[in-house]
């Protein structure tokens, strides 16, 4: 804060100013007494606020503000200190930048506010008196009074901001009735939010609220509520209906009478069931519009569960269903493949791929580099076959999908997770069917735990 005084201006923060070090030029020189004068200023404000600032973000800490809170005031103190560096290498435009930066992510941050005024002016050139000075501080008792009224008028969120203001300028001001009222502000704003759609202020509000109040369950399922609700609205706006049916799931059994969460778990449901039965995955569309039906009834997807758990019958008696041979006897299992140096010959099973040699597991060797299910696909002659896709299916029915490629001839890779599970693998014929033997490929806890672990499958083509 500065007071006006003739030609000069008397900072009321240490160090004092002398008047001779003040410049009443109209441009700053970097060569004059000016540097002094703006070089003091900053640094005298510098300090004091931003010791307040500490303070305060501490205090934050101690009450166990979330982890977004206390990353944002991070963010800002960081800009704030780049800020000083730029301001005490002359160049004040960056410096600006800075603090507007640092204010913008932390609005009651009034270390960055008058640093800010500071640095635009320097950067603007103007003489010491034109420097703005920050509003006088309004009496404690004044914006108590102003808070109570916004309060007791409804005006929940502009009461909770302007407590908030007066508990960071005077920590000691009427601390066991300003909590209180403040933790009621922000349930109420955070509550009012919600039931105008604006879910992101109301976690906000929330949040706000559990800092003062950490162990409040009813305020914390409010925010767990705002908070899955909003991750769902997300989801779906982006087409992503698996989440969006995980986070509406989530709010669906909290509570079941949450704003529409029924309709928009259906919803969801639904969708990400259309979106599999156009891919022609079968089970999983089956799934959700059965997901989708549990929530609420609705004929058409009844009939399209219908449909897909007819065609998921289908597909799963062909995937594990033992292969036969053309006299009708079962056919060897896939370990017991040909060799690698004997060419397909005789009957195949009725399959149009067969396994090539050995089916090999390696860890942390040349060519594996992650976790993959990996290998080459031949023709009938023992030529690389791009073009042919390859699919494994984990045991919750997540699918993984390759196709061999035209460089490196032949070659294929399927990426998948460092956890333990088994997978089916198969290569893809007709109508998504398997052109191949389905085979059970494990990636126990000794791989998933290795940095690098693949499965190398080759296969080769029965016939033209």
């Amino acid at each position: 804060m500065f007071e006006q005084a003739g030609n000069t201006t008397a900072v009321l923060v240490a160090p004092p100013v002398n008047k001779e070090d003040i410049s009443t030029a109209t441009a700053v020189d970097l060569s004059t007494t000016s540097v002094r004068f703006w070089r003091r200023l900053f640094l005298g404000v510098a300090v004091a606020l931003a010791l307040l600032f500490v303070i305060m973000g501490a205090v934050a800490v101690y009450q166990g503000l979330n982890d977004r809170a206390v990353t944002t005031a991070r963010k800002a103190i960081s800009l704030y200190e780049q800020g000083q560096r730029y301001y005490e290498e002359g160049r004040y435009e960056l410096a600006a930048a800075s603090f507007r930066e640092a204010l913008r992510l932390e609005p009651r941050f009034e270390a960055a506010r008058q640093a800010l005024a500071i640095a635009e002016a320097a950067a603007a050139g103007q003489p010491a008196e034109a420097v703005p000075s920050l509003p006088p501080v309004a009496d404690p008792e004044e914006e108590w009074n102003a808070a109570v009224e916004a309060f007791n008028a409804g005006r929940f969120a502009e009461a909770a901001d302007a407590l908030e203001r007066l508990r960071a300028a005077h920590p000691s001001f009427r601390p066991a009735e300003l909590d209180p009222l403040l933790f009621q502000a922000h349930v109420q704003a955070g509550e009012l939010a919600e039931a105008n759609g604006d879910f992101e202020e109301a976690v906000r509000h929330f949040d706000q609220a559990l800092a003062l109040q950490p162990e409040n369950d009813e305020v914390l399922q409010k925010r767990r509520l705002a908070s899955a609700y909003r991750r769902g609205l997300e989801a779906a706006q982006e087409g992503d209906w698996i989440l969006a049916a995980e986070a509406f799931r989530q709010v669906y059994l909290m509570d079941a009478s949450y704003h529409d969460v029924a309709t928009r778990l259906a919803e969801a449901h639904q969708r990400a069931g259309d979106e599999f039965f156009d891919r022609q995955i079968w089970c999983d569309a089956a799934e959700q519009y059965r997901a989708a039906e549990a929530v609420l009834s609705d004929q058409r997807v009844a009939e399209r569960a219908a449909m897909a758990e007819a065609r998921c019958a289908q597909q799963q008696a062909v995937l594990f269903s033992p292969p036969t041979t053309s006299e009708g006897e079962t056919a060897p299992p896939a370990d017991e493949a040909i060799s690698p140096e004997e060419p397909v010959a005789g009957d195949t099973g009725g399959y149009d791929f067969i396994v090539y040699g050995e089916i090999e597991s390696v860890v942390d060797q040349e060519g594996c580099i992650g976790h993959y299910i990996q290998g080459r696909i031949l023709n009938e002659d023992g030529a690389p076959l791009p073009g042919i896709t390859v699919v494994a299916k984990d045991e919750w029915g997540n699918m993984f999908t390759a196709t061999s490629k035209e460089n490196p001839a032949g070659a294929y890779d399927i990426p998948i997770n460092a956890i333990p599970t088994t997978y089916q693998v198969y290569i893809v014929g007709s109508a998504g069917l398997p052109a191949s033997p389905v085979l059970s490929v494990e990636h126990d806890e000794s791989l998933a735990s290795r940095g690098a672990a693949c499965h190398l499958i080759n296969w080769q083509r029965t016939h033209e």
